[in-house]
């Protein structure tokens, strides 16, 4: 808005825009800083608050992600912590999270990120087998 004097010498000039004026909270901006820390078959999403949370706090943040190769794989949680941990997911493989802040005004737009897990240990080594035949004569 804009504001005029008015007098008996007449109308000033106007004053420069004000601001917007918000009549209800918003929802919050969306979180800031987001890592993934992948081990072998785990990751941990960190991130920091929204800088501007629109005069209504930060409740919780949701968090999900799926396996990039497998969309149906879903995961979710919902914390009120800057961080989320995800564990048993498949080594070797890459996965998609995105995070949320709710407030009572609303969700923000959600910050995404990718990881690859690490790769698996191999397992314990299997019976051995013959190749052939072994001959009296054959040094093994």
């Amino acid at each position: 808005f804009r504001v005029f004097a008015l007098s008996s010498a007449g109308l000033s000039a106007p004053s420069p825009p004000s601001a917007p004026l918000a009549t209800a909270p918003l929802p919050p901006d969306c979180p800031l800083n987001i890592s993934a820390e992948p081990g072998p078959s785990e990751v941990v999403l960190r991130w920091s608050p929204p800088e501007n949370d629109s005069s209504a706090p930060v409740l919780q943040y949701h968090v999900d992600g799926w396996r990039c190769d497998d969309m149906d794989e879903r995961l979710a949680l919902t914390t009120e912590s800057t961080s989320a941990l995800f564990e048993g997911l498949l080594g070797n493989s890459n996965y998609h999270f995105r995070v949320r802040a709710e407030s009572d005004a609303g969700y923000s737009a959600a910050v995404e990120i990718e990881a690859l897990t690490g790769p698996l240990p191999p397992g314990p080594p299997g019976m051995p087998r013959s190749l052939g035949e072994v001959l009296a004569n054959t040094v093994v």
